[in-house]
């Protein structure tokens, strides 16, 4: 059985056998570390722990035989822990940002089609003849009802409710004309 200075050393002359040998010793100790860190989140360990061994073998003549291994590797899962919460802040930030502004344009472009079919329903109402318009503002632009409409202008209510029905029919018979 090899010491880990032994397998260390292999590693960093680039033995690929010293390698599979430094894996399978600190493979299962880095992993339950990262599990533990990432709140026991398993695709992302499993993620980590493979990008940390990819970082040892491009960065293997930098490993220190002086220092301990496992506090470097530690530090290494650590460092792309972090990295990739990074990324996630910052990638939710972006989205959010983004879906601010898609909304915001949404609301500006629902605020200009409000304001252009109010002003295309104004053209029409200005069309109906004056005691029909007025009716018909009293009701539908003010909340009247039939009845308070008719105390007002002294009318029946048969009457407010035919001059309503005749202004609905002038609005949907004008409304793609003008």
């Amino acid at each position: 059985m090899k010491t880990n200075e032994e397998i260390l050393l292999g590693v960093k002359r680039g033995d690929a056998s010293d390698f599979e040998l430094l894996y399978a010793r600190y493979k299962e100790k880095l992993h339950n570390f990262i599990l533990a860190v990432s709140n026991y989140d398993y695709y992302l360990t499993e993620e980590v722990v493979q990008i940390t061994f990819v970082k040892i073998w491009e960065t293997r003549e930098r490993i220190d035989m002086d220092k301990s291994f496992g506090s470097y590797i530690t530090t290494i899962a650590r460092n792309t822990l972090m990295t990739y919460y990074n990324h996630r802040k910052t990638e939710r930030a972006y989205c959010s940002k983004f879906t601010n502004e898609s909304l915001s344009t949404y609301e500006t472009e629902e605020a200009v089609v409000s304001r252009l079919t109010l002003e295309h329903v104004n053209k029409i109402i200005k069309l109906i003849p004056p005691a029909r318009q007025r009716i018909f503002v009293m009701s539908k632009k003010y909340g009247y009802s039939n009845k308070a409409i008719a105390q007002r202008l002294t009318l029946s209510e048969n009457t407010v409710e035919s001059q309503l029905t005749k202004a609905h029919l002038f609005m949907r018979r004008y409304k793609n004309v003008i």
